[in-house]
Formats: structure tokens, sequence, C-alpha cells
């Protein structure tokens, strides 16, 4: 005897869908969407501030929010972008680069990817930065003659 397939026999895997009842194809989900699931008949939407697992890739199976320090403008893309050295973003899933916010005027950060404003330091006593967004310590600069600055992280 010959026996009917099953339901779970008949799903898409993870990664695909189909949308057809009664369907011998299933098709990979397209770029910036996913099926984390079997027998889906639509893949999910992977928002911006998050990639896929196959990043520029067909047949994604996950979504992940962009870590802190990083951000996504889409979720075609390969990875999410790091803040630039300067700025620091301290929330998941940023999905602008208008997200990494500026170290404040008196502090600096060297590193890209700046995942909290703690990691901003301040400038070297005898120093003092006017600008936000410093990147080195070299933005820090030396207190003229006859001024001093006791205390470090000076504007």
């Amino acid at each position: 005897p010959t026996l009917a397939p099953t339901d779970a026999q008949c799903l898409c895997h993870p990664g695909m869908f189909s949308s057809d009842a009664g369907s011998s194809a299933c098709s990979l989900c397209p770029v910036g969407r996913y099926a984390d699931t079997a027998g889906l008949t639509e893949c999910k939407i992977c928002n911006a501030g998050s990639i896929t697992n196959t990043g520029t890739g067909t047949g994604a199976t996950t979504c992940t929010a962009c870590p802190a320090g990083m951000y996504s403008t889409a979720s075609n893309v390969a990875a999410c972008s790091a803040c630039a050295a300067g700025k620091d973003v301290g929330t998941t899933g940023s999905s602008a680069v208008t997200d990494c916010i500026d170290c404040v005027a008196g502090k600096y950060v060297v590193a890209a990817g700046s995942d909290e404003a703690g990691d901003c330091i301040h400038g070297a006593a005898g120093t003092y930065v006017t600008a936000t967004g410093s990147d080195q310590a070299s933005d820090c600069i030396d207190c003229g003659e006859g001024k001093y600055a006791d205390v470090t992280g000076s504007e």
C-alpha cells in the first residue's frame, strides 16, 4: 500500500516559502527577507537595523539586530557598519548613521564601533577639547602659557 504524504512532508524548509497551495516547488526567500520556520507562505521582512544570516544572499533563516556600536541602513548588506571613531551608539538595532552620537566636548574615543558613551574618555589634564565627536588624543589642545586645566576632560 502507498501512504499519502503528511503535511510535514509538504512544508518548505526554513529559508524558503511557497505561496501556492499544492505547489511542488519552494522558492528561496529574497535578499533582505527570511523564513525562520518551515511552511511559510511568504518570507518575513528583516528591517533596517538588522541583517539576515545570508547578508547579500537569498534563503535567509534568521534576522538579527545590529549590536550596540553598529548600525545598518538596510537588511540586505553583508554586515552591520561600525559607528565612526568619536561616536557611539548604546542601543541594538540602530538603522541610521545618525544614531551614532558624538562624544561630548572634552572627551574622545579612538576606536570605531563604540557601544556606550562611557567609551568616550577624558582628555588629559592640561588639555582641552572644544569640539564634539573627537576621535583621537591629539584633538586635545594644550593649555596656553599662563593657563592650566587641572581636571581631565576640560572643554
